[in-house]
């Protein structure tokens, strides 16, 4: 039976639904098995409210992130969720030219599960055309957004944790992240980084593989709307709507 998992939803103050429209980061409402934020029919949020299996979040400015954990023991992130792309990135030390960052700030060097990947490894191959081979032959990542934004640093693996259903924190290790050692554009400060939710072969989706059979759906209540909660569920209790 596939794993069931749910991400915790939290909000940032910065308008990623905003930058997603013009081309930037976040919840697109283009994509397949997409609940829209906007407009939404109330027979449609019912249904959200009935089909709710995750931890509940608030909307505010329209931007939804989700919290994760890397290394081990578990570092706790909170990054945007973008369903545009797949790269899964994160501000890490040394952060020579970084975003203000209210938070500890992610450090590779103290975690024994966190391992570069090499540029001839198939791992790199993953993260798409924007990838590079450092001096060191260390597997580079470069990503832009539309709205300017952009990270850059190196791919690595890692193990990733997250919430279930079952109130137990799942892990997978050797999870494929991009640790940013230079990230800059419209980022807020409660935020570290951001989560790919497309169909890229480097997304959180498609790495769960197996454990998730690779279905997730997600479950937003209006923009403003504190009476309806929102979630982001992966494996056998995923459910598409189209509203």
């Amino acid at each position: 039976m596939a794993i069931i998992i749910s991400l915790i939803l939290l909000i940032s103050s910065a308008a990623a639904s905003s930058a997603a429209a013009d081309g930037g980061y976040g919840f697109s409402r283009h994509t397949t098995n997409v609940s829209p934020t906007l407009s939404v029919a109330p027979s449609a949020v019912r249904r959200c409210r009935r089909q709710t299996r995750g931890a509940p979040v608030y909307t505010s400015g329209g931007a939804y992130v989700v919290k994760i954990s890397l290394g081990t023991p578990p570092f706790s992130i909170v990054a945007i969720a973008d369903t545009g792309r797949d790269i899964i990135w994160t501000q890490c030390k040394p952060c020579p030219n970084c975003y203000q960052q209210i938070a500890p700030m992610f450090d590779p060097s103290k975690w024994s599960t966190y391992k570069t990947v090499s540029s001839s490894s198939p791992t790199c191959s993953i993260t798409g055309p924007g990838n590079s081979c450092s001096s060191d032959s260390v597997c580079e990542y470069s990503i832009s957004y539309g709205d300017g934004s952009h990270s850059n640093g190196d791919i690595a693996v890692d193990t990733l944790t997250m919430d279930s259903t079952s109130g137990r924190p799942v892990a997978f290790p050797r999870i494929a992240i991009g640790c940013g050692h230079d990230n800059a554009g419209s980022f807020d400060s409660k935020v570290s980084g951001i989560v790919g939710l497309s169909h890229g072969s480097a997304s959180l989706v498609q790495q769960m593989g197996p454990a998730t059979g690779g279905k997730f759906s997600y479950c937003l209540a209006p923009i403003g709307n504190s009476n309806y909660s929102s979630y982001l569920n992966f494996g056998s209790n995923a459910v598409g709507l189209w509203l």
